[in-house]
């Protein structure tokens, strides 16, 4: 399905109007309107999830429960496409920390791969110095 101008959606909601019968392209453009709002609502609706549970884990995070919050942030990763940068750095600094330099590396692989594929407002920059810090430490 092809989007419409502004101007054709006008042509197009005046033949409805005139005719009563709705068009084929005007039932397309609709149809596509409300897919894509409920495209927004599923994504507000995720991104609160996730916000929610990152949250927990900053706060665990803070009261030195560094397992409880590396096992939220992990989960996170694992069940959702989070589209902020702290979603991933936070634990490729905690398993730097603890010397999982392997797992990091993975988050900062998934980062990057992540900032390509979904276009991300965030740079893979910092991402690809970290794995390569953590490739140096892993290495040495």
């Amino acid at each position: 399905m092809r989007t419409l101008s502004p101007d054709e959606l006008a042509i197009e909601l005046k033949k409805y109007l005139n005719t009563g019968i709705e068009s084929k392209i005007l039932k397309e453009h609709r149809s596509a309107m409300l897919l894509q709002e409920t495209i927004n609502i599923k994504k507000n609706n995720t991104f609160m999830q996730y916000s929610s549970l990152y949250e927990q884990a900053r706060n665990l995070e803070k009261a030195d429960n560094i397992d409880g919050a590396l096992n939220i942030y992990l989960d996170i990763l694992n069940k959702y496409i989070p589209e902020g940068s702290s979603y991933y750095e936070r634990p490729c600094i905690l398993l730097e920390k603890l010397k999982r330099y392997d797992e990091a590396i993975e988050i900062c692989d998934l980062a990057i791969a992540r900032i390509e594929n979904y276009n991300f407002n965030f740079s893979a920059d910092d991402f690809i110095k970290r794995l390569d810090r953590l490739i140096k430490k892993k290495n040495k």
